[in-house]
């Protein structure tokens, strides 16, 4: 006991006790700064000796090896005209030169790539915009898997004579693409039998896109690349949304569901990675609602299309929704194929239309319907910050927008715009 009225001079448990001055401990705060100092130092001793760690390249090597098989600059047009280029002057896309070389082999690259340039606009009749493009698509894609031509020399000439093409060569108007009428869509599909598994993937894609408001790129695959049940659409990324009964909440459901319970759905819902707005996002992040219509019904199509041409369920996953009878994911290609068929069946001119005239007409079907624009963009993906209002859309408006497009027939002059980009005309 002290002399301070019988109380201890410990400390109680629980109670903060000012710290005291010495020389040997100033103060206990100092004392805390301190050891942060000597930790921070000496994790930073630490990270600086860890920079000739061997790990360090072999995981860049790793990470490059993973950007390179998933990059998807080999689907680019530019790089996949290069190598057709290339391979018809009988050369190597390859091609690799240094500035120590001297100017013989830096010229003769360069050279390569005027010439490239040239026959686009020349004998591809493309845009010298778009071939700006496809120069820098080429040369983009060079790098990254091949590294660069010539390290340290960027195409100066090549640079130059484009922007002498822009000023000698006038841009062409852009050409329209003609858009699918909901109404010439109905008649084509119901000239395609029930029976074949061909017709009813056909049936299918054609719908799903024109109702989905989807590019052709989004539902089939690009010129060189590979099907990914991580990045294409399978038989997995569709689910179909039942009837509430006696009580119970409508639910998501398989195809398997619907066959083992007898369901009829009232809608369908696709799960999809946008190939162009947010295609950074990881995996399949996109619902897709479909509702049939009084003219076209996406949703039976796809009841149709898993019963004609049916996988066991275990293969789902490792299944194209849309694919041809030898099993082949379908193409950009063999779309705008189906669709000029489809509209040539009808007494149509085929050349007037492509894979993105689905799209095209979905959203004019929306917009002879009156629906605002800024829904059309927001469930056509056309901007990504209205993707996210898209997100926390309802059922509800998910389905007013699905069954008008797939209620409402248009006539050409109707159509707000003729472009796959949202371009009034």
């Amino acid at each position: 006991m002290s002399s301070t009225g019988g109380r201890s001079s410990e400390p109680r448990p629980g109670v903060l006790v000012a710290p005291v001055a010495s020389d040997a401990r100033p103060f206990a705060v100092g004392d805390r700064q301190e050891l942060r100092i000597r930790r921070a130092s000496a994790r930073r001793e630490h990270d600086l000796a860890m920079v000739r760690d061997q790990s360090l390249e072999d995981s860049a090597v790793a990470y490059l090896a993973v950007g390179v098989q998933t990059s998807e600059g080999r689907c680019k047009q530019g790089w996949i005209w290069w190598q057709d280029f290339m391979r018809a002057l009988g050369e190597s896309p390859e091609q690799h030169g240094e500035l120590a070389d001297g100017p013989q082999v830096r010229l003769r690259i360069e050279g390569y790539y005027l010439r490239f340039v040239v026959w686009l606009v020349h004998v591809r009749r493309v845009q010298v915009e778009t071939a700006r493009k496809y120069f820098g698509e080429a040369l983009s894609a060079h790098t990254s898997f091949y590294g660069p031509p010539v390290p340290g020399y960027n195409m100066p000439r090549v640079r130059k004579m484009l922007r002498g093409m822009e000023k000698v060569i006038d841009a062409p108007p852009r050409r329209k693409r003609r858009a699918v009428r909901t109404q010439d869509l109905k008649d084509s599909l119901d000239r395609l039998p029930t029976d074949s598994v061909s017709a009813v993937n056909a049936r299918a894609c054609a719908s799903v896109g024109f109702c989905g408001l989807l590019r052709a790129a989004e539902m089939s695959l690009q010129r060189g690349q590979a099907w990914s049940k991580a990045r294409s659409l399978s038989r997995a990324d569709v689910s179909f949304l039942s009837r509430p009964v006696g009580g119970q909440e409508a639910e998501w459901v398989s195809f398997d569901e619907v066959e083992r319970r007898g369901i009829a759905p009232v809608a369908a819902q696709v799960m999809m990675r946008p190939c162009k707005k947010l295609r950074y996002r990881g995996g399949k992040t996109v619902p897709v609602f479909l509702f049939d219509g009084t003219i076209l019904t996406p949703v039976q199509d796809l009841l149709l299309l898993f019963r004609i041409d049916r996988v066991p369920p275990e293969r789902y996953d490792a299944t194209p929704l849309f694919r041809r009878a030898s099993g082949a994911s379908f193409t950009t290609d063999y779309v705008r194929e189906v669709v000029r068929f489809l509209m040539h069946s009808v007494g149509l001119a085929p050349e007037l239309y492509g894979g993105h005239s689905l799209r095209i007409g979905g959203a004019s079907a929306a917009l002879a319907a009156n629906v605002s624009e800024a829904v059309i963009r927001a469930m056509g993906r056309w901007d990504s910050d209205v993707y996210e209002l898209y997100l926390r859309y309802s059922l509800t408006c998910a389905r007013q927008m699905g069954s008008v497009i797939a209620s409402t027939s248009f006539e050409d002059f109707e159509a707000m715009f003729d472009h796959e980009e949202f371009v009034r005309s």
